[in-house]
């Protein structure tokens, strides 16, 4: 839990106008959150900057015994952040921003330590959003959230989540069943990000010794997602959709360019989705699963490879 708490403060760029956070909204905020994620107290001292954010230098966030989180810097301001300080309920708007982001290891080996200390001090990774909840739509939106990798490798992504009731705790219970994604936008640049740091991962999951070089089982396993891909529904992705999305597959795992994936929803995409889907009989083919999951659901993909005009 402490993980995903600290994941979704993380995720939390500068939009509208704050208030300036005072001094001790600065330390009541950073208490609350120490608290909450249980964090050990020696983040440091909270202060004021010139443009009236909170900001913390050198923050180091444990995962583990032996790895955690370094932040070089890291600012946030929130507005009605009184909620969250005395009652642990979410402010109305936060705005979240941290720099030479990267990770830290004390795994006893000093060696090791020292020389994966170096490596993540040359990555100029970056990330942040400002989330804003509007209680009379009962919306929460997502804007300018942004993971930077370098200047050429970054995500960034707008998103609007309905049904969304943050007035107190009872509220918020009930909002996890009623709480659904209305639209969402993504956007990266590839230019090496995710074969440093995705690629490992999955091809751990999908690639397999004894079946072929890996070079044949990529090979493969991109003609079986551009397959399934043309099996979807005509009114969930169209052909110019997916003709992008094939060429976007076809560059992996070394995508080099800029794609943009927009998906819309109605209804939304959550809980109660979920259990329309939990109804259908068990006997039910791929196909109805797939149209019951896809219903309402629009999905619009561009792919532009490095070196082609925007």
């Amino acid at each position: 839990m402490k993980h995903w708490i600290i994941a979704a403060l993380l995720l939390a760029s500068p939009a509208a106008a704050q208030d300036r956070m005072t001094p001790a909204q600065c330390t009541g905020s950073l208490s609350a959150v120490t608290a909450m994620a249980d964090l050990p107290a020696t983040l440091g001292t909270a202060q004021v900057d010139d443009e009236g954010w909170c900001r913390l230098s050198d923050v180091e966030v444990p995962i583990d015994d032996v790895s955690g989180l370094r932040i070089g810097h890291l600012r946030w301001r929130a507005s009605d952040i009184a909620r969250f300080i005395e009652g642990g309920l979410p402010p109305r708007t936060i705005d979240i921003e941290g720099v030479d982001f990267g990770m830290t290891a004390r795994t006893g080996d000093p060696v090791f330590d020292y020389l994966l200390g170096l490596q993540m001090r040359q990555a100029q990774m970056s990330f942040g959003a400002s989330l804003r909840w509007d209680g009379v739509q009962n919306a929460v939106t997502i804007n300018n959230a942004y993971f930077e990798f370098d200047a050429t490798n970054r995500i960034e992504a707008t998103a609007r989540i309905e049904g969304v009731n943050l007035s107190d705790m009872a509220a918020i219970q009930t909002s996890l069943g009623t709480a659904g994604l209305r639209s969402l936008t993504m956007k990266s640049q590839f230019d090496g990000w995710f074969e440093t740091y995705v690629a490992m991962i999955v091809g751990n999951m999908v690639l397999a010794e004894g079946d072929g070089t890996p070079e044949a089982q990529v090979a493969a396993r991109k003609r079986q997602a551009i397959e399934f891909m043309n099996d979807l529904p005509d009114s969930f992705m169209p052909t110019p959709s997916r003709s992008a999305l094939a060429g976007f597959i076809n560059g992996l795992p070394t995508p080099r360019g800029t794609a943009q994936l927009q998906i819309s929803a109605n209804p939304t995409i959550g809980a109660v989705r979920a259990a329309r889907l939990a109804a259908i009989p068990r006997d039910a083919d791929l196909a109805q699963l797939v149209e019951m999951a896809l219903d309402g659901v629009t999905a619009l993909f561009t792919w532009t490879p490095a070196g082609q005009a925007k």
